[in-house]
């Protein structure tokens, strides 16, 4: 195995977190544990690193989980320099008296947790020290300094000490990279809730997720899902709001739990005093589209997740407004001022913005306090224009009998375009998928500035007589084909023109100058017309830019073969005028199967065929 990595790279696998759920909350529980992780984020606590790598962000840290194969680990970015850092900031003084680090176990895609016994000898952090703030200095805790380890979990336990902060700064690690996956701290305080007349959900502890196993991850994963919640710890999110209950940390809120039995809600302070707010920071800019709002479901003792047409009469959000940060002020994203609400679950989708944080801005709400269980912010996996991974790239074969479509690029179709982003190329637009969650669509990079162009130029002159449009549809991350029927709201091209070139000059085909559109697929069928290349004019689009999925320019010869020879019909004609006499009429029934000649007077054509 090579130094410095895990199978080449460590794999960073996304959990798919299904926690036990916890007992049955009272409406004021009493916490049935002396022992609480105030670095856990549910519980308040913010990681932060001396450097982090991309999928090694410090909240992994402290999300719960204690293996790698189900969320991953801190990873520093500076290969076999040292010392690198993982910070915790508590929620405020705490009194602890544990600390826990977990370390990369050897069998690393194995979602089970490591046990105390284990040991490691490959992956690990073999010389770190253990500390705490003391206000004014980093102090090592008794024992906190460790040389030689082999200890895939090293638990320190010392007489109680309060402090607001905690760090692990390793000196030396194995395979290039410090790794930690979890760090706890751990105090004995009991936090009882304080009863309240109205049934105010808490939870009843803190529960620790217990995973589904996940697939054992490749050295190098590619996602297959084309949506990313950058709202979450684990992906670097950080939440902070304007102000937080005992037990209701911000932190709470993306944790990716979406029932308040499990971990619970942030709850501000402020009882029956409006606004409130929840913020996430992202991990940097990132390009969303969806933000998804949970509130507290009526059976919230109930451990199962809600659904979208849920509703809610006791402990939800009524008003509210859900915006982003647009680099100098906060803005609504569209449909996000939220009025007389009465759902469980808000899901507003929106034309892509980029942005490094969001919030929710809560105007009213029931049972005196605002309780938000889970905020997500989505964005596409990898580039803003996402290029997606095909599970295959198709390769149309051409099939006796039926349409041929020749824009194809395995047919010989060239694309082009008047400007184009990266991850958007034109070619997208001609590989013979249908849906942009498989491989993309071509986009433009010139923002609300038309017209834009898309271009497709045959392998030679064409006979077709249809082309059809292919824009992108509203669940864009699915990747089932569009329907004729599928209409858009949100990534659509509205005003277009389709064009064919008659040699001389573009010409629009019958009905192609369309306006007001809103269909995914857009079919023009007309009258046969022999081309070299043809072309898509938009004039207007949605989301700022042009977008199409897939361009199809189809021919209805028999078969390929006979559609491709259509190129030298004249020359065919010439020859054998030449061969049978010039008195002989010939009619080419292009029709006719296998170029068929009707003959009219005398000829040897018998003997040419």
């Amino acid at each position: 195995m090579a130094k410095g990595t895990l199978s080449s790279t460590p794999p960073t696998p996304t959990p798919t977190v299904m926690p036990t759920p916890s007992s049955t909350p009272t409406p004021t529980p009493t916490p049935n544990t002396s022992k609480t992780n105030v670095a856990l984020a549910t519980n308040g606590g913010v990681a932060s690193a001396s450097s982090q790598q991309s999928g090694g962000a410090p909240g992994i840290a402290i999300d719960g989980v204690k293996n790698w194969a189900t969320s991953g680990a801190w990873k520093d970015a500076t290969a076999n320099i040292y010392p690198d850092i993982l910070q915790v900031d508590f929620n405020g003084g705490k009194t602890i008296n544990e600390i826990d680090v977990f370390a990369v176990k050897d069998d690393f895609s194995n979602p089970v947790d490591p046990t105390e016994v284990e040991t490691f000898n490959y992956y690990g952090i073999t010389s770190f020290d253990v500390q705490y703030w003391n206000n004014s200095s980093w102090t090592t805790v008794p024992n906190g300094s460790v040389v030689g380890n082999n200890k895939v979990v090293t638990k320190l336990v010392f007489s109680p000490i309060t402090t607001t902060k905690i760090r692990v700064v390793v000196n030396n690690a194995q395979a290039g990279y410090s790794r930690i996956v979890e760090l706890q701290a751990w105090t004995d305080t009991t936090v009882t809730s304080t009863p309240t007349p109205t049934p105010i959900p808490t939870p009843t502890s803190t529960p620790t997720p217990m995973p589904t196993p996940v697939n054992t991850p490749t050295p190098s994963p590619t996602p297959t899902s084309g949506k990313t919640n950058v709202a979450l710890t684990s992906n670097g999110g950080i939440a902070s709001a304007s102000t937080q209950s005992n037990g209701g940390a911000a932190g709470i809120a993306i944790d990716g739990i979406k029932n308040w039995a499990t971990s619970g809600a942030w709850k501000d302070a402020t009882p029956n005093s409006y606004p409130d707010w929840l913020q996430v920071d992202f991990n940097g800019s990132q390009t969303i589209n969806e933000i998804d709002v949970y509130g507290v479901k009526d059976d919230y003792s109930n451990p199962v997740d809600p659904t979208e047409s849920e509703t809610f009469n006791y402990y939800g959000l009524t008003g509210f407004d859900v915006q982003y940060w647009n680099g100098s002020g906060w803005m609504t994203v569209a449909n996000g001022g939220v009025i007389n609400n009465s759902k469980v679950i808000t899901k507003i989708v929106f034309p892509a913005v980029t942005t490094t944080k969001v919030r929710v801005v809560v105007n009213n709400a029931q049972a005196n306090y605002s309780r938000i269980v889970e905020l997500e912010a989505w964005t596409f996996t990898g580039s803003v224009t996402p290029t997606p991974t095909p599970s295959s790239t198709p390769t149309p074969t051409p099939t006796p009998g039926v349409n041929i479509n020749v824009a194809l690029a395995t047919n010989g179709g060239v694309a082009s375009a008047s400007s184009q982003q990266s991850g958007g190329a034109p070619g997208i637009a001609i590989d013979g998928v249908k849906n942009w969650a498989t491989s993309g669509a071509w986009k433009d990079a010139t923002p609300d500035s038309y017209p834009d162009i898309l271009q497709v130029d045959f392998s030679g002159s064409k006979i077709i007589n249809e082309i059809d449009v292919y824009a992108v549809k509203d669940d864009y991350s699915n990747p089932a084909d569009p329907t004729e029927s599928s209409t858009f709201s949100f990534y659509g091209i509205t005003n277009f023109d389709v064009q064919y070139w008659n040699n001389s000059s573009w010409v629009t085909v019958p009905n192609g100058n369309i306006v007001n559109n809103n269909k995914v697929i857009t079919k023009l069928v007309f009258p046969a017309v022999t081309t070299t290349k043809i072309r898509v004019v938009v004039n207007n689009a949605q989301a700022n830019y042009s977008r199409i999925v897939e361009l199809q320019a189809w021919s209805s010869f028999s078969n390929y073969e006979t559609q491709t020879s259509a190129l030298n019909l004249h020359d065919i004609r010439d020859k054998i005028e030449n061969f049978i006499g010039a008195k002989s009429s010939i009619f080419l029934f292009l029709s006719c199967k296998d170029y068929q000649f009707c003959v009219s007077g005398e000829s040897d054509l018998d003997k040419f065929r």
